[in-house]
């Protein structure tokens, strides 16, 4: 009996695990554990960075796309964001206008900005802003302008601060945040830059995964941060202008009004203007009372409009818009310097105070001022408006 129990105790140590077995097995499934464990936390951070990075890339394709359809739709853009804006754009805390376009359809320009710090619940450093009106559901502007948030999450920091083209007007000149543009001289060509970054955003368990200083050379860093760069030409005008004659590019009426004249000068009746419909000119007296040119029908591609003046003023004159000489015409951009015979006049360079900023004529694309001059004495600055 003994020797059969010993045997039994002996078969049975036989089939157990050793100590050093036992730590190996630990030590072995403690790696697999831990490895299992960083796998997890791995792939929960790149969910979470992705996550991140699809939205903010969605959202500032999305804005870039938004920006450049109504520039798309505009006359214009503005190189000079400075001075000549409305009195109404009056946003509220610290802000800096980046763009400004003019549409044919407004009488005041759409104007983007960033805001900083950007209003609640909005994140980041800045944030795109949009004063503008409101748009209908068909597509259309409203008669409601505001001032709506478009995007936030932008830097201080720019990805790139160069304009991809040479020789734009880049709006800041310096210093440019995640926000710029870059203007062509003509105002028919913008290029837009839009920089995001959604860093700040991304949370861990123990705060931001990138912690207090990211690393900006990191592979996460990079998907996290986003630009958008892209050009848009302006195609809307509300009217064509060739050798002192408009015509609209689409029908409408014009109106006309008499800003200013010399004190010296007096008009006669044979003073007007003439389209190509009627073949003749029809008497106007020179006035601040605004006239419709058509009284009735529409000004079109084929019915274009010119204006005449004649009087006296340091002798008699009778000038056409379209005469070529006697005739100045100045629309949105036009520098000052080449209207010195004009603004020399007091009276004149008065009345045309809420045209013009300190370098040059400041007006909607649907608008532009002739201006008549006999020699080199001005007569008068009349203002045309294509509705």
């Amino acid at each position: 009996m003994k020797k059969l129990l010993n045997t039994l105790i002996r078969n049975c140590s036989a089939s157990g695990f050793t100590l050093m077995e036992l730590l190996v097995a630990a030590s072995l499934t403690l790696v697999v554990v831990s490895a299992a464990g960083y796998g997890m936390v791995v792939i929960t951070r790149e969910n979470r960075i992705a996550i991140a990075a699809n939205d903010t890339q969605y959202n500032v394709n999305r804005a870039a796309d938004f920006i450049t359809e109504e520039m798309k739709a505009a006359s214009a853009v503005r190189t000079d964001v400075s001075s000549g804006l409305p009195t109404d754009f009056a946003p509220t805390g610290t802000y800096q206008v980046i763009l400004a376009i003019d549409t044919p359809s407004l009488a005041q320009p759409i104007i983007y900005y960033l805001k900083s710090p950007p209003d609640s619940p909005l994140l980041g450093t800045n944030a795109i802003y949009r004063w503008g009106p409101t748009l209908q559901a068909n597509g259309s502007y409203g008669t409601t302008w505001n001032h709506e948030p478009l995007i936030d999450l932008i830097p201080d920091a720019p990805q790139n601060t160069n304009c991809a083209t040479s020789g734009m007007t880049k709006i800041p000149s310096t210093n440019p945040k995640g926000f710029f543009v870059c203007v062509s001289d003509d105002q028919k060509n913008a290029e837009l830059h839009i920089s995001t970054s959604a860093v700040n955003t991304i949370k861990g368990n123990t705060g931001n995964i990138f912690g207090t200083t990211p690393n900006t050379n990191g592979r996460y860093y990079d998907k996290a941060t986003y630009e958008v760069v892209t050009q848009a030409y302006t195609r809307g005008s509300a009217f064509t202008l060739f050798q002192g004659v408009i015509t609209p590019n689409i029908p409408a009426t014009a109106t006309i009004q008499e800003l200013a004249k010399n004190s010296g000068c007096t008009l006669s009746s044979a003073s007007g203007y003439q389209t190509t419909a009627s073949g003749a000119v029809t008497a106007w007296t020179p006035s601040s009372t605004q006239v419709t040119i058509p009284s009735s029908g529409a000004l079109t591609s084929a019915n274009s409009l010119k204006l005449v003046m004649a009087g006296t003023c340091g002798g008699a004159f009778n000038i056409a818009s379209d005469a070529g000489t006697g005739v100045t015409v100045a629309q949105n951009g036009t520098p000052l310097s080449s209207l010195t015979t004009f603004t020399n006049n007091s009276t004149i360079n008065l009345a045309l105070s809420p045209y013009k900023n300190t370098t040059q004529i400041q007006l909607p694309s649907n608008k532009a001022i002739f201006f008549f001059a006999n020699g080199t004495t001005p007569i008068n600055a009349v203002l045309v408006t294509i509705n």
